[in-house]
C-alpha cells in the first residue's frame, strides 16, 4: 500500500510506502546494546555530582545534602545551553532583510535516577511517575518567568538519537517564542475546532479508540497509539483521554496512570525492537497564551534517515504503516 496521508494536528503531510519496506519484524532483528560508561566517567551517575552544574532542584527523600548522592531524580543546568536566562530579552534585531532575537531561556537536564542503565522501559511505575512529576514542578517554576513564552521537554535514547551522555535523563528547554510545529498545531486546533467544533486530537483519540487498528496501549486515563499519518515507523502518540491543556493540569492518579502507559508503551517498543534509539518530547500549551491544546507525548525510535527527499519536499516517508506498526507492538 502507498499513499499520501494529512497529519490533522498539524496540517503535514507523509508518504505512507510500506511496499518500499521488509516486514515490521524486520527492525528488530539488531540489537541495540547499551554500553556501560558509568562511575568515574559518567556525569550523571551517582557520586559523581561534581561533576555538573549545581543542582536547581533534586528529589531527596533521605533529605541527603544538595550535590551529594541520595537523590532519585536530579536536575542541572545543561552545560552547554542552547537557550541562557543571562541577558534582557529585547526587540528582534533587523539586519537588511534578516531578523534575530536573543536565545533567551532555559536549558536544563532532569537525570531520571542514579542507575546508569535504567531506561524508560526498565524503570518502575513509581520511579517513573517520579520523574513526571518532576517534570511538572519544573514546568512550573520556569513558567514564572514572563520572559518565556513555551517549553519543550524531549528524551533523546542513543547516540544514534543525539544522546551525548548515554546515562537516561531529559532536556527541558524554555524559549521566547512558539515553535514552528507547535504554532501549527495551536493555528489547526483554531481551525478545526470552528469547522468540526471538536480539538483535533479529542477526535483522533476517539476515533482510534473505536476501531482499535491503531491502538498500542491504553488504560482509564490514557491512549498510546500509531498516528493514522506517521512520519516515521513506529511512531507514537500518548494523550490523555480527557481534554487538558496543559500538561501540569494531570493529577496524581493521571499521572500514575501516565508512567504505567509509559512502563508498557516503551517496553514493548524496546522488546520488539531491540532496544532502538529514540526521540520522545512532550508539547504542552504555551505560557503565556489563553489558545486552546491538547497536551500529548510523541514517541519517535530512530529506525529511518532523513534523506533528500524529506530534506526537499518537508515530507517524510514512511515505509513501516501505522496498522502494521500497531499491531506489531501490540503482539505478545
Amino acid at each position: 500500500m502507498t499513499d499520501i496521508r494529512q497529519n490533522i494536528l498539524t496540517g503535514d503531510w507523509v508518504v505512507i510506502a510500506s511496499r518500499r519496506a521488509l516486514r515490521p519484524e524486520s527492525f528488530s532483528t539488531e540489537s541495540h546494546n547499551r554500553t556501560d560508561e558509568r562511575l568515574s566517567s559518567c556525569p550523571f551517575c551517582a557520586g559523581n555530582e561534581n561533576q555538573t552544574p549545581p543542582e536547581v532542584f533534586a528529589l531527596r527523600p533521605d533529605k541527603s545534602l544538595k550535590d551529594t548522592k541520595g537523590w532519585k531524580v536530579r536536575v542541572v543546568p545543561n552545560k552547554f545551553p542552547a537557550f541562557l536566562n543571562e541577558k534582557e530579552l529585547n526587540e528582534p534585531e533587523e539586519s537588511g532583510i534578516y531578523a534575530s532575537l536573543p536565545a533567551y531561556g532555559h536549558h536544563e537536564v532532569i537525570i531520571h535516577g542514579p542507575n546508569h542503565s535504567e531506561t524508560v522501559a526498565d524503570m518502575d511505575t513509581q520511579d517513573l511517575a517520579l520523574v513526571l512529576d518532576v517534570y511538572q514542578q519544573r514546568l512550573a517554576d520556569l513558567s514564572l518567568d514572563q520572559k518565556t513564552v513555551s517549553a519543550i521537554i524531549i528524551i533523546n535514547q542513543g547516540r544514534e538519537a543525539g544522546a551525548s551522555i548515554e546515562h537516561p535523563h531529559s532536556q527541558l528547554f524554555t524559549m521566547p517564542m512558539i515553535a514552528p510545529r507547535q504554532q501549527r498545531e495551536l493555528e489547526r486546533i483554531k481551525r478545526f475546532k470552528t469547522e468540526q467544533d471538536d480539538c483535533p486530537l479529542c477526535a483522533m483519540l476517539k476515533y482510534e479508540q473505536a476501531f482499535k487498528e491503531r491502538v498500542v496501549a491504553e488504560n482509564d486515563y490514557f491512549l498510546a497509539f500509531c498516528p493514522f499519518a506517521s512520519g516515521a515507523p513506529f511512531e507514537v502518540i500518548i494523550a490523555p483521554k480527557k481534554h487538558q491543556r496543559d500538561f501540569r493540569e494531570a493529577g496524581k492518579e493521571e499521572i500514575d496512570a501516565l508512567a504505567q502507559i509509559f512502563k508498557v508503551t516503551f517496553g514493548r517498543l524496546g522488546e520488539r525492537l531491540k532496544n532502538p534509539p529514540y526521540n520522545t518530547f512532550l508539547h504542552t500549551r504555551p505560557f503565556q497564551t489563553d489558545d486552546d491544546y491538547h497536551w500529548h507525548f510523541v514517541i519517535m525510535p530512530k529506525t529511518s534517515t532523513m534523506a533528500g527527499f524529506e530534506f526537499g519536499t518537508g515530507m517524510m516517508i514512511n515505509i513501516v504503516g501505522p496498522e502494521a506498526a500497531a499491531k506489531f507492538l501490540r503482539e505478545p
